[in-house]
């Protein structure tokens, strides 16, 4: 769920990241959330998950990427990665 295919390297120099997640329900549910804060500019992204398995097999996913930049500078990579902000829904059936 989280744009972890992009190096965080490219977004700021000084960063601080807070990641958790928790399973409920005899792990049929499962939590997660996610915080990248920009320490030299303006900047940050937060990110949250529920993966929840209602009978064996299948899976119903939900995820939301939020970004939010410096308005006043769009030289930001956070500012310019706000278009990439999502909602994502998902289907997901092992066999």
């Amino acid at each position: 769920m989280w744009p972890l295919g992009i190096p965080f390297a490219m977004f700021t120099d000084k960063s601080l990241l807070i990641s958790a997640t928790e399973n409920l329900f005899d792990n049929r549910l499962e939590l997660q959330g996610s915080s990248m804060v920009n320490l030299e500019d303006k900047g940050m992204m937060l990110g949250m998950n529920a993966d929840y398995s209602p009978i064996e097999d299948w899976n119903l996913d939900l995820g939301v990427i939020q970004f939010w930049g410096d308005k006043n500078n769009g030289e930001i990579p956070f500012t310019k990665m706000e278009d990439f902000s999502h909602i994502s829904v998902g289907l997901k059936y092992s066999f």
